[in-house]
């Protein structure tokens, strides 16, 4: 089984004034990838949270892969030391593949960067 975190734009913005729809899409996405890698037969648990929660979300599970979403990538190289120190692989999510319309592409893409 891989695990993997999705991390996202976090804070009290989004916790309470964004909408029911954008907070669904951002849940959809991982949920949506967890779907594709079982239709290609492979066992993902993809958990979301905020950049703010990274390091306490690495420090409570193992996660071995941390996927970031392309509106937060300013905070990429802080991400990336945080799992380093976990053994946790960052990912990127390209903006072309930030939508559950290309999960299979993301999916092929996040497969490819992790090994079978």
């Amino acid at each position: 089984m891989k695990r993997f975190i999705f991390m996202k734009k976090g804070g009290i913005y989004n916790e309470y004034f964004i909408s029911m729809w954008w907070r669904y899409e951002f849940f959809n996405l991982g949920r949506c990838l967890g779907k594709e890698a079982a239709k290609q037969g492979q066992d993902w648990v993809v958990n979301e949270s905020s950049i703010d929660k990274v390091e306490d979300d690495l420090t409570v599970k193992d996660y071995q892969i941390v996927l970031l979403a392309p509106q937060v990538s300013f905070r990429k190289k802080y991400i990336e030391e945080i799992a380093a120190k976990k053994d946790a692989k960052l990912i990127v999510i390209p903006m072309t593949m930030y939508t559950p319309a290309k999960i299979s592409a993301l999916f092929e893409l996040v497969d490819k960067e992790t090994g079978r």
